[in-house]
């Protein structure tokens, strides 16, 4: 079995929030560049389902990541 330090194991959790905050600036821009597009071609209906595709994902990872830190602060 092996044991971790609790250094090591803080250490991991801020690499992967740093990958998270990285995925959902990543995720808010491609939202911005297809509503920037959906509001130019207001007669394409595919922009504006790339928004709401995109507006959902962005939505469900900001609230898991909230929900897995209301999860770590009850500890």
């Amino acid at each position: 079995m092996k044991f971790y330090s609790y250094d090591y194991v803080l250490s991991q959790i801020g690499q992967q929030n740093g990958i998270m905050v990285g995925f959902g600036i990543v995720l808010l821009a491609v939202t911005g560049f297809f509503a920037s597009k959906a509001y130019h071609d207001k007669e394409e209906t595919k922009f504006r389902e790339l928004v709401m595709i995109s507006a959902l994902a962005l939505f469900s990872s900001a609230f898991g990541q909230h929900h897995d830190l209301s999860k770590q602060s009850s500890f």
